[in-house]
């Protein structure tokens, strides 16, 4: 038995309540994004700069929404 796997109608809405995205911290976020690019994956934005850490956000499998997170020193 294999139920059929139901795609949430609702992934890309960051401001729902509970699970919303997936936060992956990275050593330098302008090299992962460049090598992403390269690979075909989707940006969501571009990367920005937030009180101590830049990052960005991605359209992730199943269009669950990727964070990527450099802290900065």
């Amino acid at each position: 038995m294999n139920p059929p796997i139901l795609k949430d109608p609702n992934a890309t809405d960051l401001h729902r309540t509970g699970y919303n995205h997936l936060a992956l911290r990275v050593e330098n976020l302008d090299s992962e994004v460049n090598r992403l690019k390269e690979a075909g994956i989707l940006m969501k934005n571009q990367p920005i700069a937030f009180h101590d850490r830049k990052l960005v956000f991605l359209i992730g499998p199943e269009d669950v929404t990727i964070e990527l997170v450099e802290w900065l020193h």
